[in-house]
């Protein structure tokens, strides 16, 4: 499944695109490897921010249902 990624996941990912090309234009290993550990860092950077905008989507959703479970529409709907 795809999901569309947010501002701050694209912007991760530009970031380590950035350093890959850096690092592939680098003259020294020195150099390439720094910019590699770099790009390494905004994909995990990447990652964490997917997995915390999921966790904040299903807490929001939960916060939805307890909302419209102890709602008084959800109260006459379930009395009828």
């Amino acid at each position: 499944m795809h999901q569309k990624l947010s501002p701050r996941q694209a912007e991760c990912l530009e970031s380590a695109a950035r350093c890959v090309a850096r690092a592939e234009a680098a003259t020294d290993a020195a150099g390439k490897r720094e910019y590699l550990e770099l790009a390494e860092g905004w994909l995990f950077l990447a990652r964490n921010h997917a997995v915390n905008d999921r966790i904040n989507d299903s807490l929001a959703l939960s916060a939805l249902r307890r909302i419209v479970a102890n709602s008084a529409f959800a109260s006459e709907i379930l009395d009828e």
